[in-house]
């Protein structure tokens, strides 16, 4: 793996999740960043709620509070995908940014869940305006020293690996899922089909209830060699794919107004 960034030192890395300001995992990564990717400036922006399976919503009327908690640090009263917009537009104003890291996410996304999830729709907001991204998920559901600490020594070994990948996929997003038994080793895998057991149904007081959480997966039906099977497997994955199907259009460049002037 290379130890040469493509980031430019000028560019700005922009952090943001789906899980809120006050998920302990993302203020963790945010102060690895901060302490290892020293060289660059590190905006971190992020719901003031938890957006969790909001999936690509926008806020389209109204108006967006954006609370400033510290320096290069904000939260939005909005959605992921409008932080990635405030971040290029309001805050940065059409700056150059040099990558967008989504995540960490408590919990994996895999298969369709990257229609799903507010951590992918952020990436797939910085894909589309042409930034290069990479979302990030865990297969944990709690944070802790010890998780830190194997982090720490993930992030050592890929995440740059992984930026240039999101350098050579400029458009694409590179979704990573890091499995529980947490090494430096990871692979490519294309997405999964991921089906979950039916919802569970009731009456109660004369009214329909339905349960929103899914009784298990049907292993089944997902297919070998990719990223689900590979993380049941313990094995962490990451999967490259575009952020819109292919339309006859020219990729808006993020810095195509800073070009004009």
């Amino acid at each position: 793996m290379s130890s040469d960034c493509v980031v430019d030192v000028d560019d700005t890395v922009v952090l943001t999740n789906d899980d809120g300001h006050q998920s302990a995992l993302f203020n963790y990564f945010s102060k690895y960043m901060r302490q290892n990717w020293s060289q660059y400036n590190v905006l971190s922006i992020t719901p003031m709620e938890n957006m969790s399976a909001i999936s690509h919503a926008i806020s389209i009327k109204g108006s967006i509070e954006i609370t400033e908690l510290k320096k290069n640090s904000f939260a939005v009263k909005g959605y992921p995908a409008d932080c990635v917009i405030i971040a290029h537009q309001v805050l940065l104003k059409y700056k150059r940014i040099g990558l967008v890291i989504s995540g960490p996410n408590l919990g994996t996304n895999l298969g369709q869940d990257v229609l799903y999830s507010g951590t992918i729709a952020a990436s797939r907001e910085a894909a589309l305006i042409g930034i290069p991204t990479i979302s990030i998920s865990v297969d944990a559901y709690a944070f802790d020293a010890s998780l830190e600490e194997k982090l720490n020594v993930f992030f050592d070994a890929n995440l740059m690996y992984l930026a240039e990948k999101a350098y050579e996929h400029r458009g694409a997003i590179v979704s990573v899922n890091i499995c529980k038994e947490i090494s430096t080793d990871i692979i490519e895998a294309p997405l999964s089909t991921r089906h979950y057991y039916p919802y569970s149904f009731s009456h109660r007081d004369n009214k329909r209830i339905v349960f929103m959480q899914a009784q298990g997966l049907d292993m089944s039906r997902c297919m070998a060699d990719t990223d689900w099977y590979f993380i049941e497997r313990a094995q962490s994955v990451y999967t490259i794919f575009e952020a819109l199907p292919r339309v006859h259009t020219r990729l808006y460049s993020h810095n195509q107004k800073e070009q004009k002037e």
